[in-house]
């Protein structure tokens, strides 16, 4: 199996790239991370950074613009018709109840991300489909992100000085529903992404090491909230992306034994989605293991 990572200083929309076609090349770029709690992690099929909600509204021909008044109404609705135990929870904590309309499927401006490179990269090439041929269809590319949250936590300051930033982050038990309110629902909108959590996770979000990306401004797409970071990039000296994208091209060999591994470290559908629907939809990706076990009974 050929390994290989061909490594781009900079895309042309201004990221850090780099191509990343096997295990191998995997493991160089990301066994070795100095600073596991400083970068977050995306896996995804799509190429840009778009939240449900910016998606929902793009399909219903609504401006962005009306987004923080689509959000506020969406938000009232879920909790008027949330009856579960923690309706309590979803009724005074907006980031637990946004959390929560995240994990059901609701529009929200919440992405996830999680502090695993490991499953970002299960996430990206569960569904993939292998670059054997030379013709590539977009089936054939999944792309990992990463971001660098210490850079989005000073970015954010300098950009929301009138926010309470330091406040909500810094000072103990602060955290509360009046900061993320006054933070990212109260005008004036700034515009930055910040990683968020509620105070109690959903079993899935805890099993996945999960973490929310959360805009300043959800008026703006997430690009133009993501534009402040490349703003500071061209700033410092070295010119180092707080924000990469690491672009996934791998045959069905590379494939098959980048889920092995996953698997082996008990990164699968099973795992990540506790409960009979994940292991179902994670029978689909051990064909090539039950395939083992013909070919020794044979």
């Amino acid at each position: 199996m050929q390994t290989g990572c061909r490594l781009g200083s900079a895309a042309a929309d201004g990221l850090r790239q780099a191509d990343v076609e096997d295990w191998t090349a995997f493991q160089e770029l990301f066994a070795n991370d100095p600073s596991p709690r400083r970068w977050i992690y995306r896996g995804s099929r799509r190429r840009g950074l778009v939240s449900s909600l910016e998606r929902a509204c793009r399909a219903a021909a609504i401006d962005l613009v009306e987004a923080p008044e689509i959000e506020r109404l969406l938000v009232r609705e879920f909790r008027r018709n949330y009856r579960g135990a923690d309706a309590a929870s979803v009724a005074s904590d907006t980031l637990y109840c946004m959390g929560l309309m995240r994990h059901y499927g609701a529009p929200t401006r919440l992405l996830d991300w999680t502090y695993s490179p490991y499953i970002a990269l299960f996430f990206a090439i569960r569904d993939l489909e292998p670059c054997d041929s030379g013709e590539e269809g977009d089936g054939a590319v999944g792309h990992l992100w990463a971001l660098d949250t210490a850079v989005c936590r000073e970015v954010a300051e300098s950009v929301a000085k009138d926010k309470p930033l330091r406040r909500r982050f810094e000072d103990e038990g602060v955290q509360d529903d009046a900061t993320f309110r006054e933070i990212y629902l109260s005008r004036p909108f700034r515009r930055f992404v910040l990683p968020e959590n509620p105070w109690t996770f959903h079993e899935r979000h805890q099993v996945q090491q999960g973490v929310f990306l959360c805009p300043g401004d959800v008026s703006s797409s997430y690009e133009r909230n993501l534009a402040a970071l490349d703003e500071r990039d061209h700033r410092t000296e070295r010119g180092e992306r707080a924000l990469r994208r690491y672009t996934i091209r791998l045959t069905a060999e590379a494939r098959r034994a980048a889920l092995w591994q996953l698997h082996r470290g008990n990164i699968t559908e099973a795992s990540l989605f506790p409960g009979l629907d994940g292991f179902a939809r994670s029978l689909g990706h051990r064909l090539p293991f039950f395939l083992q076990q013909v070919e020794e009974r044979s």
